[in-house]
């Protein structure tokens, strides 16, 4: 199993300017796991090369399985340098521990904290794959 948030291997492509304010990340491919446990990816931009934490931390995807993924616009500022990278996490045992949590305990709980409210976010949100947009309330259907 691969440690959770272990850096998938990347070549670097230096002084690329993007005429985008949402540019799309790219990877070749997706790892493979050993034991042929799921692997998702997730993108990161950053301020600082070395560090992808903090401060530093501009933006992340959720996880997922996409080989590329668009950075919203609005975050990145124009004339500024940033560096992104994508690591990697398979699910294994953990992930179906969380994902077990979150069905029996979470969504239950929710349902009874914020009711219809709550169904309709689950109707128009899937629970595990990232909307390309946020959801606003009054909103239906999936995207």
């Amino acid at each position: 199993m691969r440690r959770p948030c272990a850096r998938a291997r990347s070549s670097e492509r230096s002084n690329y300017v993007s005429e985008d304010d949402s540019p799309t990340l790219k990877v070749s491919g997706i790892p493979s796991d050993p034991n042929g446990d799921e692997v998702l990816v997730q993108y990161q931009v950053s301020d600082d090369p070395n560090d992808f934490t903090g401060n530093h931390l501009i933006w992340e995807s959720a996880w997922t399985d996409e080989r590329a993924y668009v950075v919203p616009s609005g975050i990145l500022v124009d004339g500024q340098t940033y560096y992104w990278h994508a690591r990697s996490w398979d699910i294994g045992i953990v992930g179906a521990a969380f994902a077990t949590f979150v069905r029996w305990y979470e969504e239950p709980a929710l349902r009874r904290r914020f009711g219809e409210e709550y169904e309709a976010y689950r109707r128009a949100v899937s629970a595990w794959w990232p909307r390309r947009r946020r959801w606003e309330p009054g909103e239906l259907g999936r995207s």
